[in-house]
């Protein structure tokens, strides 16, 4: 093989004695190699490199490999480049966690078989046409405001979490991150704090649960994570200059309302 098509594998990974397996496994088989400690050291390696696969480990310290497979999936630059999780995490819902973020497969760690090992990235690879990363200075890349990836992923978490959310700094925490920086990447690209933006969007999931299901305004507060309906109430009249009842009623509204 040409060394202009050589395969490039990130290995990110905490433990130096799978590291030097994998390596080894690697190397063997002609594949070059790049090597991360942690999920926030990968995920800027694979930024400023390209790789054809990421293997990766899920617990990690900084940041783990869920979260930098949210991150990897999140952003223009590496989105498309295949991720293998290889992981002693070997539980049905490990598995299962990994392969939903996008993951092409999960390994649990054992290393009996090496050539498994091989077979599986080799398949991986074939799977995805030995693909390499996007050029950084590409047109194409839309990823053009700072912390976009971030966004992202962040708001992924949020939207999932939306009745209960980490707190800004916890958030932040997942992705290797500060609240400072966070808070950043959300004003660049809406103007917003990152509570400010879910406030919003909690408030558009109301008008529209509101208007397309039969939930009761109870139901609906407790849903988006409001202490009260009450409390929903007023932040809905502040928002949308009309209560909840007066809009699933079709009430008029004083002008201006959105």
């Amino acid at each position: 093989m040409p060394a202009a098509t050589k395969v490039r594998l990130l290995l990110i990974d905490d433990s130096m004695a799978d590291l030097r397996l994998l390596t080894e496994i690697a190397t063997a088989r002609g594949w070059s190699v790049a090597v991360a400690f942690n999920g926030k050291d990968g995920y800027h390696k694979a930024l400023l490199s390209r790789f054809d696969l990421i293997l990766l480990d899920v617990n990690m310290p900084v940041v783990d490999g869920f979260a930098t497979c949210r991150l990897l999936k999140a952003h223009a630059q590496t989105r498309h480049v295949p991720v293998i999780f290889l992981s002693a995490a070997g539980e049905q819902q490990d598995r299962l966690a990994g392969l939903l973020l996008g993951a092409e497969d999960y390994i649990v760690k054992s290393y009996a078989n090496d050539e498994e090992i091989a077979t599986r990235i080799a398949i991986c690879l074939q799977r995805s046409g030995h693909h390499v990363g996007a050029d950084p200075q590409d047109p194409s890349v839309n990823d053009v405001l700072p912390g976009a990836a971030l966004v992202h992923a962040a708001k992924k978490v949020l939207l999932q979490n939306m009745a209960h959310p980490p707190t800004a700094q916890e958030l932040a925490l997942q992705f290797g991150s500060s609240e400072r920086k966070l808070n950043e990447a959300f004003r660049a690209q809406y103007g917003l704090t990152v509570f400010g933006w879910l406030r919003d969007e909690r408030l558009r999931t109301a008008r529209e649960l509101l208007v397309g299901t039969d939930l009761s305004i109870v139901e609906i507060a407790e849903t988006l994570g409001y202490s009260t309906a009450q409390n929903f109430s007023t932040a809905f009249r502040e928002h949308f200059h009309g209560t909840p009842s007066q809009f699933r009623d079709g009430l008029p509204r004083p002008a201006g309302s959105q």
